[in-house]
């Protein structure tokens, strides 16, 4: 594994998948503000949740590290490129984690917590990890992306919090799974001339052009639920700052050309927007209790 000339900070283990914890965080938060569910076990799967996350992002840098090292802009990301970490204090780390993000998140929730962490924690493995890696399985890498990255947070929430479902939420799980499954062909688009030199995915197997015509048709079906979502009163107003920061990554996804990459620093930057909306949100709520 070669070496970049110049290593980063090591807050690039956190700072890295900012959009991914950082994407967590506020579904996480957006399920409490639309159950008004503010109390002591919310806050903490809040918390758990978020580190696992950013856990399981963590984990998938160290099995990519082999393959980030041949393109320039994830070496400039990719934390273990330039700390390598031996597998001893890689599992111990592991452990370590493993332990805080399911004990903060899921062991208040009984049995039903306990059994959404192994779930959790099985996808994290499984996902990046031989001999499984399903992010290297056609078809898999885009279900397991769209299922978990983004769906399962607020999904789990709605089982352990144990709330009536409502309309809303038929609403958010649907533009969750196709916001995360989009999201995941983007990058695999962006990564194409890398993962075809050593790794296996959907647009490895498929091609460019059939993930670019799936990504435009799956960025506007997320776009489509939420526009029914807000004409039909089912999404409240405080949600529309949510959506609009998200308008110039969707216009970005449509002007740009099928090989332009997407804007890291965009997405860098509408997340700290987005971040700073829902502390204020959060300031606004505990004010409010």
């Amino acid at each position: 594994m070669s070496q970049a000339v110049g290593k980063p900070s090591p807050l690039i283990l956190i700072t890295n998948h900012m959009d991914a914890w950082g994407v967590t965080f506020t579904i996480v938060s957006v399920f409490i503000f639309l159950h008004q569910t503010v109390n002591r076990d919310t806050i903490i799967l809040l918390i758990g949740l978020t580190l696992a996350y950013w856990f399981g992002f963590a984990v998938n840098d160290y099995f990519d590290a082999d393959i980030d090292v041949e393109s320039p802009d994830k070496v400039k990301r990719n934390f273990f490129i330039h700390y390598p970490v031996s597998k001893t204090v890689f599992f111990l780390f592991l452990g370590i984690v493993i332990m805080l993000a399911t004990g903060i998140g899921f062991y208040q929730f009984g049995v039903t917590g306990i059994l959404s962490a192994i779930v959790a924690l099985f996808i994290v493995w499984g996902y990046s990890s031989p001999p499984l890696r399903l992010k290297s399985r056609p078809g898999l890498d885009l279900l397991t992306h769209a299922l978990f990255v983004q769906t399962f947070p607020y999904l789990i929430c709605l089982i352990l919090a144990d709330v009536p479902v409502i309309a809303v939420d038929y609403v958010m799980l649907a533009f969750f799974f196709f916001s995360s499954l989009s999201a995941q062909l983007e990058q695999q688009i962006r990564d194409y001339e890398i993962d075809k030199l050593s790794d296996s995915n959907f647009t490895v197997q498929f091609g460019k052009s059939v993930s670019g015509g799936l990504l435009t048709i799956f960025t506007i079906v997320p776009i489509a639920i939420l526009t029914v979502g807000f004409l039909s009163g089912i999404l409240p107003v405080f949600m529309l700052p949510l959506v609009g920061a998200g308008v110039p990554l969707a216009f970005h996804r449509f002007l740009r050309g099928q090989n332009a990459p997407r804007s890291e620093k965009l997405i860098r930057v509408i997340m700290v927007i987005v971040l700073i909306y829902v502390t204020m949100l959060w300031i606004g709520l505990i004010g409010f209790y």
